[in-house]
């Protein structure tokens, strides 16, 4: 079989508890638009049955933030292993600087325990300024202390990146390249995206009041077939740029070509 594992999708709430994201599309979709979440015994509930029907202890989270509901999440942490001794699973989280956003490290040690093999969250640049203009609500610091931390729990770590957002220069690209290879030790993986202009994203609808919010860049019809604006950007033509993009493509690649790690492996392919 092309599919030896049996992984079973699991969706504990829609939508995302953050949603602020001005690039984000997914916060505006049937999925996404506001947040609500499925009580933690019906989410066990399902995970006992799912573990019954299919046999497999394998499962993946499709929350766009697992950690939207703190009560939620720190209850899977905690029961879990109750309900799936042997469970193994993924989920996406969201790095904020909130004071609590339930990953501390004794969180993700428990997490770790409770069956958590690998969490994906989104990096997308280590520029503090691009990281304001994408209204991400994060911090260089607090996600530093986040990679590390998982790592050494034994969690696996998939970190997404942005190339090309408006507004973007050599420099702010040069910050994510340093940062990525600063703490490569400690990232999986690393998927590198290139921006999309989505119709209807908070970034969207700002651009059309002020140009200011997509400098440099020249929009164009909507691609009805993908979903998304067509757009030139002259700023990213320049060989400075490119240079840059490059370098960061290299340090992504030497992240990549490594085996996974520990019980990511069961997940290889899996988004």
């Amino acid at each position: 079989s092309l599919y030896p594992n049996r992984i079973v999708p699991i969706m504990a709430g829609r939508g995302c508890g953050w949603g602020r994201c001005r690039f984000c599309s997914d916060v505006i979709t049937s999925d996404g638009r506001t947040f609500r979440s499925r009580s933690l015994e019906n989410v066990l509930g399902e995970l006992r049955y799912q573990r019954e029907r299919h046999d497999t202890s394998l499962f993946v989270f499709l929350d766009l933030k697992l950690n939207s509901d703190l009560n939620l999440w720190r209850g899977l942490l905690e029961r879990l292993p109750c309900v799936v001794p042997d469970a193994s699973w993924t989920a996406s989280v969201h790095v904020d600087s909130g004071k609590d956003n339930g990953l501390f490290r004794q969180d993700l040690i428990q997490a770790r325990r409770a069956g958590l093999a690998r969490v994906t969250s989104g990096l997308e640049t280590a520029s503090a300024r691009l990281l304001q203009r994408m209204a991400k609500g994060s911090s260089l610091a607090r996600t530093s202390e986040f990679i590390r931390d998982a790592a050494e729990a034994g969690i696996g770590v998939r970190l997404t990146t942005i190339t090309g957002y408006p507004g973007e220069e050599p420099g702010d690209i040069e910050e994510t390249t340093r940062f990525l290879s600063q703490h490569s030790r400690w990232i999986d993986r690393v998927v590198l995206n290139m921006f999309q202009l989505k119709p209807g994203t908070d970034l969207d609808r700002r651009s059309k009041l002020r140009d200011s919010y997509l400098p440099g860049v020249r929009r164009g019809p909507i691609d009805t077939t993908n979903a998304v604006i067509q757009f030139s950007n002259t700023a990213h033509d320049s060989r400075a740029y490119r240079r840059a993009v490059y370098k960061l493509m290299e340090v992504v690649h030497q992240i990549n070509r490594r085996p996974l790690s520990g019980d990511a492996r069961e997940f290889a392919g899996v988004m």
